[in-house]
């Protein structure tokens, strides 16, 4: 076979860069970066999720407050959101 085959890395077109070449400062920088998009991202969809349920809410509670319906809703937005952001961002930033 010739240079790009399955044996390798990404079929030979990538090579991975090693980590242990990389300096201390840059490894600093991508986790602080990371971790900044994925608090960000962990804020911004579930403040869409939280308003999503308040507006989307069929029915309210006593003295036009929200109905325990609602309040789950909002708990599972935040919750799914950290869920998903944390999950796809850990290798990055250690978040885990």
């Amino acid at each position: 076979m010739g240079k790009h085959s399955a044996d390798q890395a990404f079929y030979g077109y990538l090579t991975p860069k090693d980590s242990g070449s990389a300096s201390e400062m840059r490894k600093h920088f991508v986790a602080a970066v990371g971790e900044f998009v994925g608090t960000f991202m962990f804020l911004f969809f579930a403040f869409l999720g939280h308003t999503m349920a308040v507006d989307q809410a069929p029915n309210t509670g006593p003295d036009g407050t929200n109905s325990n319906q609602t309040v789950i809703y909002i708990a599972m937005s935040y919750g799914f959101s950290l869920l998903v952001t944390a999950w796809t961002l850990y290798r990055i930033s250690g978040g885990l």
